[in-house]
């Protein structure tokens, strides 16, 4: 029913379209405004002879019946976010559903406008993200950035997480790496060293902005090093420049995936845990970030990084490197943490109404768990299965 109702606004939609535009006083975009559809629409509409639209009609009936079934997934991403992009609508569809049918984007797209019409659900301002083009030799550039974006958790609460980026300056091939507490100058040496593995290679230059993790002061112009990182320049050998904050001329390609992380991958995503989130972030990495066509190179960043990753320096983890500190977990009101699909229990009234956080540690197949002080709390073995809650309520 849904359908037919569709296609009978449609209908009437074109004839409105040829009807308004038989008026010369009436550009495409007015006619647009008028009839509450995209300019795009009007143009293509106006181009249509009757059978024209008929044959068009009958085809975007086929693919809407294909996408029917999702129908309560895209519902109910709009209902979290109503400004939640298509191409997030669509990534987020290939993410949860391997049997996903392969239809285009903009079959994609028509689909979540049909839904958004359907539910009367409107479709907020767009700002426009723009990129200055520089052109990069291979290997020589990367830039690196932090990020910080709130999430909600199933419970409906807020959890903060913070996110470390790096891009090829040529390839635009990304790295993302989240923790649950501010970057310090050893986490982030971390998570450089889980970039250049990620990348598989180490780039002539790094470029970052003066950020308080990196630098302790500037004299003069001459910026001083942090401690850990000037010890990570030394063995890396690697080279460094500063810009200044926001600079979108010097590190606008960074700025980029930042804002991108932001507004495609954690948007209206659920917080689970984090060792979750790094799992969810490098499959849409494959699978978007580095997978499909840059809209400014127009080339997948995943074949250009294919090249590029050629003229890197070679890059050997070494234990010598700062390690990450221990992950933290929130304890949920059930007295239990999250972790990879799981359930572990704390001592009954670990929960103290605020969400604790607590250490975890896993070694030789045992899960450890203590407060911040260091006293341990609990200690299970590691679950292989799904969804199972380990460990007694009066641990």
């Amino acid at each position: 029913m849904k359908t037919q109702i569709h296609d009978l606004r449609k209908v009437r939609m074109w004839y409105e379209v040829k009807e308004l535009s038989s008026n010369p006083g009436n550009s495409d975009s007015k006619i647009a405004k008028k009839l509450g559809v995209d300019r795009r629409t009007v143009s293509r509409y106006k181009k249509m002879s009757e059978e024209e639209f008929h044959e068009f009609s009958m085809k975007q009936r086929v693919y809407e019946l294909v996408l029917s079934p999702y129908y309560p997934d895209v519902l109910s991403l709009l209902s979290i976010d109503n400004g939640l992009p298509a191409a997030v609508i669509e990534d987020r569809l290939k993410e949860k559903y391997a049997d996903l049918p392969k239809v285009n984007s903009k079959t994609v797209y028509n689909f979540v406008q049909h839904v958004r019409r359907q539910e009367k659900i409107p479709v907020p301002e767009k700002i426009r993200q723009t990129e200055a083009l520089e052109e990069f030799a291979y290997g020589s550039q990367a830039q690196v950035d932090f990020g910080t974006a709130q999430m909600r958790r199933l419970d409906g609460s807020r959890r903060r997480v913070y996110f470390f980026a790096l891009v090829l300056s040529r390839s635009r091939y990304k790295y993302v790496f989240f923790q649950t507490t501010p970057f310090t100058g050893k986490t982030a040496v971390q998570a450089h060293e889980q970039a250049f593995k990620y990348i598989e290679g180490i780039p002539g230059k790094l470029l970052y902005d003066q950020d308080s993790v990196f630098l302790k002061s500037e004299n003069l112009g001459d910026y001083l090093l942090a401690d850990d990182f000037r010890r990570y320049r030394d063995e890396r050998g690697i080279s460094v420049e500063f810009c200044r904050k926001a600079d979108p001329q010097s590190k606008g390609r960074v700025e980029n995936v930042v804002g991108y992380v932001k507004n495609n991958f954690l948007r209206a995503r659920t917080f689970h845990d984090i060792d979750r989130l790094n799992e969810e972030v490098l499959s849409w990495l494959e699978r978007k970030a580095n997978g499909t066509k840059h809209a400014t190179t127009k080339r997948l960043p995943h074949d250009v990084w294919l090249i590029e990753k050629e003229h890197l320096s070679f890059f050997r983890p070494s234990p010598a490197i700062p390690r990450d500190e221990i992950p933290t977990y929130t304890v949920r009101k059930d007295n239990t943490i999250s972790y990879k699909g799981n359930f572990y229990r704390v001592p009954y009234g670990t929960y103290n109404g605020k969400g604790p956080e607590v250490l975890l540690k896993v070694k030789d197949g045992t899960l450890s768990l203590s407060n911040r002080q260091g006293i341990l709390l609990a200690e299970h073995p590691v679950s292989l299965e799904k969804g199972k809650v380990r460990g007694d309520t009066q641990v």
